[in-house]
């Protein structure tokens, strides 16, 4: 391999890696734990945002209690400095980015999600607004071109290595 294509690899900057996953029922907070749990089992580090309050107590009420002998460690304070835990749910849009992957639980901005290895997103297919709403979502992400797109159903998402 020649000089210049070695220092073409060197500064090749990896797309940021986003998964949209189909939701086909209502159950967010529940697929979102099981997202979760398949990111924390391969050792991410996992912020989940969302928009409100009362969707952040869901999550972090349920995440002590989704699956009967798990439990993953997580935090609803936010630590610029270094992570205690390797799960934030947050409800904070301007955190400084210290965990590997982001999911949406409700959706960022399409310019705040480059600086993360991984995003998690929904198709939330089951109702008919939402369903648009992340049709467009997809489109903006896609079109942007700094990011490595994948379409799976959840089951596929949860058996595969991410």
């Amino acid at each position: 391999m020649g000089s210049a294509s070695r220092i073409r690899e060197t500064f090749l900057v990896q797309k940021t890696k986003v998964f949209f996953i189909d939701l086909a029922i209502s159950n967010k907070v529940r697929h979102t734990c099981e997202v979760v749990g398949k990111l924390y089992e391969q050792g991410f580090t996992i912020t989940v945002y969302t928009s409100n309050s009362s969707s952040k107590h869901t999550l972090d009420r349920m995440l002590w209690t989704w699956e009967q002998d798990s439990f993953i460690p997580h935090t609803t304070k936010i630590h610029f400095s270094a992570m205690d835990e390797p799960v934030l749910i947050t409800e904070e849009e301007n955190i400084p980015v210290i965990t590997d992957a982001l999911i949406q639980f409700d959706p960022l901005p399409t310019e705040k999600l480059s600086a993360y290895k991984l995003i998690i997103d929904f198709a939330e297919v089951y109702d008919s607004t939402k369903k648009i709403k992340s049709r467009e979502r997809y489109k903006k992400i896609r079109s942007s071109g700094n990011f490595e797109l994948e379409y799976l159903k959840l089951g596929e998402f949860l058996r595969k290595q991410v």
